[in-house]
């Protein structure tokens, strides 16, 4: 991991929904701290998550998989 961060945080139920089904692992949910009104979603961040996140955003943004 290049960040040290222990977990990935989004405030995408989209991208939580995706990941946890690609990873076949739950997304922790939590009041967003800055927005009452919202929730932020987390995954642990480790080196398969990355992997599926990569692979994610290319298909997303229509880059080539390698």
């Amino acid at each position: 991991m290049e960040n040290n961060k222990e977990y990935y945080i989004t405030e995408s139920y989209s991208l939580a929904k995706t990941m946890s089904y690609l990873l076949n692992k739950p997304f922790y949910r939590f009041d967003n701290k800055f927005d009452d009104t919202k929730k932020v979603y987390s995954f642990k961040d480790d080196e398969e998550f990355r992997r599926v996140l990569t692979l994610v955003y290319k298909i997303k943004h229509k880059q080539e998989i390698n």
